[in-house]
């Protein structure tokens, strides 16, 4: 009887699995927003729009769009590059990639304006509720170098003052606190 022997599969069994892999990861985000399911209502004009916002977090651009350009530098700015095969890219919005958006002056309202213009279908509640929270703090307490020390200063309104409180609360940053010298400020500001 001959002996069967397994062929090792070459590199294109080896690039067409991992593409199939890729393609079956895709499609099964892309489940969640079907344009079957009553939940994901697409817009009139969805055929025109470059990009389908998840419920997860998860956004698609199709590559193939007019406005592909347009909706990719928007994308890398708010959010982080998953995977970018050749037909459909996917970017996670993520508490880092929105601080770092909102460091860049993007607001809450410019960023789900922005994804409703681009996105087939409505921006999903609980991605607008994420994006609000995660841009809703940033700039609210700073790191400044001031004299050679670091010393962490908060905005005067009522949210800066709690996360100062709640920073305050950690032993590490408690002990290394210093309360402000109403003398010493005023002759700083005549200098």
């Amino acid at each position: 009887m001959p002996r069967e022997t397994k062929q090792k599969p070459t590199p294109y069994h080896a690039l067409a699995s991992t593409m199939s892999n890729r393609m079956t990861s895709h499609s099964n985000l892309l489940s969640h927003a079907s344009p079957s399911s009553p939940a994901s209502p697409l817009h009139p004009d969805h055929h025109l729009r470059p990009i389908w916002t998840l419920p997860t977090g998860h956004i698609l651009l199709e590559t193939s769009s007019p406005l592909y350009a347009k909706a990719y530098d928007f994308l890398v700015t708010i959010a982080e590059p998953q995977t970018r095969p050749t037909h459909l890219h996917t970017y996670l919005l993520t508490p880092y990639s929105l601080y770092a958006a909102s460091a860049v002056s993007m607001t809450e309202e410019i960023i789900v304006s922005t994804l409703e213009r681009l996105s087939k279908g409505p921006v999903p509640e609980n991605v607008k509720g994420f994006i609000k929270k995660c841009t809703s703090r940033y700039g609210k307490v700073k790191l400044v170098l001031r004299e050679g020390r670091m010393y962490v200063e908060a905005r005067g309104d009522e949210e800066g003052t709690g996360i100062l409180r709640t920073l305050s609360g950690n032993k590490e940053i408690a002990k290394a606190r210093v309360y402000r010298d109403a003398k010493r400020d005023e002759e700083r500001e005549r200098r």
